[in-house]
C-alpha cells in the first residue's frame, strides 16, 4: 500500500523524495489527503517531496484545488531529480490536526 511504504520513508530527518506519478491515471480525494499529508510530514522533519510525471487529470485535480501551489511537481523525473538537489521553496506546509496550513492558505483534509 502507497501510505504503508511510503510514510516510514519520510519520517526519516530530511529525507528527499521523488515521486514518480506516470502511472496514476486518476486520483481520488483520499488520494489527495494521502500526499497532503506526505508533504506536511516531510515539511515537518526537513524533508522534501517533488512529484514527476502527473498525468493531465492528476494535474488537472492538483490546479483546480490549488495544490500546483504547494506541490513541487516537475515534467519529468529527471527535472524532479535536479530539482531535488537544490534548496528549497521558502514557504513550507504543515499538517496540524485536520488542517493542512501554509503561510498563504488553510486547507482541511477530509477523509
Amino acid at each position: 500500500d502507497f501510505d504503508e511504504q511510503l510514510h516510514p520513508l519520510i519520517e526519516v530527518r530530511g529525507a528527499r523524495l521523488v515521486i514518480d506519478l506516470s502511472h496514476c491515471q486518476r486520483i481520488t480525494s483520499a488520494g489527495i489527503a494521502l500526499l497532503v499529508t506526505l508533504i506536511a510530514r516531510a515539511n515537518m522533519k526537513g524533508g522534501r517531496v517533488v512529484f514527476a510525471n502527473p498525468a493531465p487529470f492528476v494535474m488537472t485535480v492538483f490546479e483546480m484545488a490549488k495544490l500546483d501551489r504547494y506541490f513541487e511537481i516537475c515534467d519529468t523525473t529527471s527535472e524532479a531529480i535536479s530539482v531535488i538537489t537544490t534548496p528549497p521553496p521558502t514557504e513550507k506546509a504543515y499538517l496540524c490536526g485536520n488542517w493542512f496550513v501554509t503561510e498563504h492558505a488553510l486547507f482541511r483534509v477530509l477523509q
